[in-house]
């Protein structure tokens, strides 16, 4: 996925597991090359699986910060990410969202997203701006 910013973002197939958080039979540790199949053979819903209403709930607002950030921030106190994107949104309580980003195997990959509140945005929108 290429970002308006220029930053080129590999998303795994398997980040979807941990972006909603999908689970079977209670056992968080599902393998993309197994459950792959069983999923989009699915006609309704996600079957045996279950997941997190409020993560899938994000996931829209999640790739539309990757595809189109407001801005892009290098904080240096991030251990493993090494970037963050952040984009606003009309939506309350949460008017941002936050997504983490860093490099595995010399691919800029995503770590995580999650909503988050103006007063909390601080946190993040800090270090080396790169974006805009």
């Amino acid at each position: 996925m290429q970002a308006h910013c220029g930053c080129k973002i590999t998303v795994p197939d398997h980040h979807f597991f941990h972006m909603v958080k999908l689970t079977v039979g209670g056992s968080g540790k599902l393998f993309m090359p197994e459950h792959k199949p069983i999923i989009l053979a699915q006609t309704e819903g996600f079957g045996q699986y279950s997941y997190d209403p409020v993560r899938a709930k994000n996931l829209p607002s999640a790739l539309e910060t990757f595809a189109n950030p407001d801005f892009v921030y290098r904080p240096e106190r991030l251990k493993t990410a090494d970037r963050v994107f952040i984009k606003e949104f009309d939506s309350l309580p949460y008017k941002y969202t936050v997504a983490l980003l860093g490099k595995h195997k010399g691919l800029r990959i995503l770590f995580t997203a999650f909503p988050c509140r103006k007063k909390d945005v601080k946190r993040w929108a800090c270090g080396v701006k790169l974006y805009p």
